[in-house]
């Protein structure tokens, strides 16, 4: 086995304080949970839901929206640069991992402003029934971040057991880290993992894809027979009656309907699993981690507390890629 590299003073400082900042958080996150659980008391609220008002036609609708806002943008990027760059770009058609973020990027964000709009037009939807709202917006940060913290030694541990068996590919984050460090590669690449990735795969999977899944899973109880309480479309469920401002909120129509609930979060996992593959084993972790940012959304009823959640786990991960490249330390 060779030696390992001298470290840079600086780059072993950053390591370290990494390595403290993330064992701490760890162990105060499961001392949290230990006492609560403890006490009796719920790790999460549990906030009423809305039921979605898109059906399958709404999701396809996404679904192509997502591809065609992927393949256009990154036809009139390559038509940009290759005009820019004139017969050169012909000699090397191959597109650079640096250009890929930057389409990565601009489709991701498109996306996320698309989405709503289509639903609104297809469904009548708006933010709210995307989860997209401020109520509790600092909770659900911190929650979000807690929830993440609390994940990180199951999907460490399950990752490296993975490797084990399967020698893990490359995330092409971290490929463009290693082949340039330079402040704008790593301010893309940072950009893309936790600000882009985080908002559009939330939006995306939980949002539009987990939410109507619930909905699904909520019409086979009515077809079952059962007494449900379906929520009016056009009244906001997070806010009392404002003829009665002492009246409780009203019920959550998914109250008791739990199993629909994580069948429907294991199959949204599974496909969001899936759709990482080519960084396979990560796909593996990454099912369980989908498993807890859906729960985050089913008992908060925001996409805030899984955004963070998704938000802060790439963010340590890049932030790992970029130190282990600085120290010239395999993946």
């Amino acid at each position: 086995m060779p030696p390992p590299p001298d470290l840079d003073p600086i780059v072993a400082s950053s390591i370290l304080l990494l390595v403290l900042i993330v064992g701490t958080s760890i162990l105060a996150a499961w001392s949290w949970m230990l006492v609560t659980i403890a006490l009796g008391r719920p790790l999460l609220p549990h906030a009423p839901r809305r039921v979605v008002p898109w059906g399958l036609i709404s999701v396809l609708a996404v679904l192509l929206l997502y591809l065609g806002v992927q393949f256009g943008t990154g036809i009139i990027y390559g038509m940009v640069k290759w005009l820019s760059a004139g017969m050169q770009a012909k000699r090397n058609p191959q597109i650079p991992l640096r250009d890929l973020l930057v389409v990565v990027g601009i489709s991701n964000i498109l996306t996320v402003q698309l989405v709503p709009v289509l639903l609104r037009v297809t469904s009548g939807a708006r933010l709210s029934d995307l989860g997209l709202t401020t109520r509790d917006l600092g909770k659900n940060i911190a929650r979000g971040a807690v929830l993440c913290v609390l994940l990180l030694p199951v999907i460490y541990t399950t990752m490296l057991l993975a490797s084990r068996v399967w020698p893990p590919k490359k995330h092409p984050i971290e490929l463009a880290i290693r082949a340039d460090r330079s402040p704008a590669t790593l301010l893309l690449t940072s950009f893309s993992a936790v600000v882009a990735a985080p908002l559009t795969e939330e939006v995306l999977f939980r949002g539009v894809l987990l939410g109507w899944l619930w909905k699904v899973g909520l019409g086979r109880r009515s077809r079952a027979g059962e007494d449900l309480l379906l929520l009016d479309s056009d009244v906001d469920p997070f806010v009392d009656n404002p003829e009665s401002p002492t009246a409780a909120p009203k019920p959550d129509p998914f109250a008791g309907n739990w199993r629909m609930d994580w069948l429907a979060n294991v199959i949204a996992s599974v496909i969001f699993a899936g759709l990482h593959y080519a960084q396979w084993p990560a796909p593996i972790p990454l099912f369980l981690l989908s498993l807890g940012l859906g729960e985050a959304y089913r008992r908060t009823g925001s996409l805030v507390a899984p955004i963070t959640m998704h938000a802060t786990f790439n963010g340590l991960s890049t932030v790992a890629m970029m130190l282990a490249a600085s120290a010239g330390l395999p993946k």
